[in-house]
């Protein structure tokens, strides 16, 4: 199996442009007092083309385990770069089922944010469940990590069974959907408190 990113650079700089000026737009607007004539509608990702993937639709494709963009973060505090992100994750997931690629996986779910944030979760549990949607052949692959110890101070209580927490209330979300199934994001952090969990 060979993993290979869904998109590249140029689509990432084409998407943070179209964040920023969005918000370049209402400021001007904010400053022109032109706020209560009109909103601004929320802006929407360019369309996939060969100059933002690599991937083309090919008899190796079933072969590919695809990466959505780890930098489509949807915990941003920012709501439209949240809402723009979610695009970008749903635009890339269907073109890989288009594409024939089997197995994708997700943006890490802890870019920003620790699991104990429930609103997140909820979030994150939602674009999951839509991507499960679009490929009745995908497989969607969670990367967690088996302890949120980097997400804490410290100095402050640790809870190395929270991400457990977090990924029980996704999968039970998608009714422990089958094509749904987690990976570690780092080996190299593995605790004896969530190996020795269940003994």
């Amino acid at each position: 199996m060979i993993t290979s990113p869904i998109t590249n650079g140029k689509f990432q700089s084409a998407v943070q442009l179209l964040i920023e000026q969005y918000h370049i737009a209402v400021n001007d607007a904010k400053q022109t007092k032109q706020t209560k004539q009109f909103a601004l509608p929320v802006p929407v990702i360019p369309l996939l083309t060969p100059g933002s993937t690599d991937l083309v639709p090919e008899s190796c494709s079933s072969s590919i385990i695809a990466m959505v963009s780890p930098w489509a973060d949807v915990s941003n505090s920012d709501p439209i770069a949240s809402n723009v992100f979610r695009q970008v994750i749903n635009a890339e997931v269907a073109y890989a089922a288009f594409c024939g690629i089997s197995v994708v996986i997700m943006p890490p779910f802890f870019n920003s944010v620790r699991a104990s944030h429930v609103d997140t979760i909820t979030t994150y549990s939602d674009v999951v469940s839509y991507c499960l949607g679009i490929g009745p052949y995908l497989q969607i692959l969670l990367p967690f990590p088996m302890d949120d110890q980097e997400f804490q101070d410290q100095k402050e209580l640790h809870d190395a069974l929270t991400p457990w927490d977090a990924w029980n209330h996704i999968r039970q979300s998608v009714k422990f959907h089958p094509k749904l199934s987690i990976g570690n994001s780092d080996h190299t952090k593995l605790t004896n408190l969530v190996l020795n969990r269940d003994k």
